[in-house]
């Protein structure tokens, strides 16, 4: 076989099958009760998509565990949207980007002290210089998804209707399970993050596999207390599908720096995208006419998330609300490239 034939079959192995794609994602529902807006929002979404042909997804059946990490963006006063990205990855298909990023971690002087790779160091030298080079190597060598959820600042609750009482309703519902008192805007992020990982598990993740999700230390698990009742929603939210069944349900905050730093650069992909994505968008708001400026690393970034990789896949997909017709509008964001910036558009349109 040429190279290019054994690349090509090489992709094709970490593609998911047209067939084994299964759409609509349902969680079972009490009577009279409907799917979740974000569930019905992402079906629409992506059914659109796979009817032209046009679902590329990761092929989790050769992995043994399946390793989710999660970070959150737009919590600055000026930031327009949040983003809500998931990180999927096979996990014991990474011993090539283990061995790359050791070298990368060498080469760039990474681990003296350890640095992680996040969104707000990209002025650090260091970071700057492997950047492009830690981006590649998880393009060609790691199986998995990276998944945005773009949330319009200007929408209140995903619960069903835009209101503030809507997410005061959400964390009623979760002080009465014992998660606590929480304010209004955290029980929201725990009810958007909770939805968009479990849905993304049943469309992605074949049953029986092992499930290990790693989530960046924010508002939602400020103590070890809130960290576990965190871990039990989790898993409750997990298995709230029929015939629902996964070996192991585990889910940490990151681990300590010198314990290794392979969780540390996977987590990172979900950092440097929800930064990048928030960072993009909100100055594409504020900007009077198209021509604005971003930063050279959400640049990078933005650029990388246009396409996607030999082996890892990209999907961002927003939700915002019309006012006028009292309606959510969702619809997957294309990044195109375009010297010197990438232009993003907006297709899928659901209503």
């Amino acid at each position: 076989m040429t190279e290019s034939e054994v690349l090509e079959e090489y992709a094709q192995s970490l593609l998911l099958p047209k067939e084994k794609i299964h759409l609509p994602v349902i969680p079972i529902l009490n009577e009279g009760e409907d799917i979740p807006l974000l569930y019905k929002s992402l079906n629409d979404g992506l059914m659109s998509r796979l009817s032209r042909g046009e679902l590329v997804l990761p092929n989790f059946n050769d992995s043994e565990t399946v390793a989710i990490f999660t970070d959150y963006g737009g919590e600055a006063a000026d930031s327009k949207y949040y983003t809500y990205t998931v990180t999927l990855v096979g996990y014991n298909q990474l011993a090539f980007f283990d061995d790359f990023m050791k070298k990368i971690r060498e080469k760039y002087k990474l681990n003296s002290p350890i640095k992680e790779i996040s969104f707000k160091d990209l002025k650090y030298g260091p970071i700057k210089r492997s950047l492009d080079e830690y981006l590649n190597a998880i393009n060609n060598t790691v199986n998995g998804i990276v998944f945005t959820l773009v949330v319009d600042k200007e929408i209140h609750s995903l619960a069903g209707s835009n209101e503030k009482q809507s997410k005061e309703f959400i964390a009623k519902i979760l002080e009465e399970k014992g998660f606590g008192t929480l304010k209004a805007d955290v029980a929201e992020k725990i009810y958007r993050i909770t939805n968009l990982i479990s849905y993304l598990v049943h469309l992605l993740v074949p049953y029986g596999k092992k499930i290990f999700w790693m989530s960046d230390q924010d508002s939602t698990i400020e103590t070890e207390e809130t960290h576990q009742k965190f871990a039990d929603l989790f898993q409750n939210a997990i298995y709230s599908f029929e015939n629902a069944e996964y070996d192991t349900v585990g889910y940490s905050t990151p681990f300590p720096k010198d314990e290794g730093t392979l969780f540390l650069d996977l987590l990172s992909i979900s950092d440097l995208t929800a930064g990048a994505i928030e960072h993009y968008l909100t100055r594409q708001k504020k900007a009077p006419s198209s021509d604005f400026e971003i930063s050279s690393g959400a640049d990078k970034i933005t650029t990388w998330l246009a396409n996607n990789g030999l082996a890892f896949k990209k999907l961002t997909y927003t939700v915002s609300f019309d006012k006028d017709k009292e309606a959510y509008n969702g619809g997957f964001l294309e990044f195109h490239l375009k010297s010197p910036l990438p232009n993003a558009s907006f297709i899928d349109i659901t209503l």
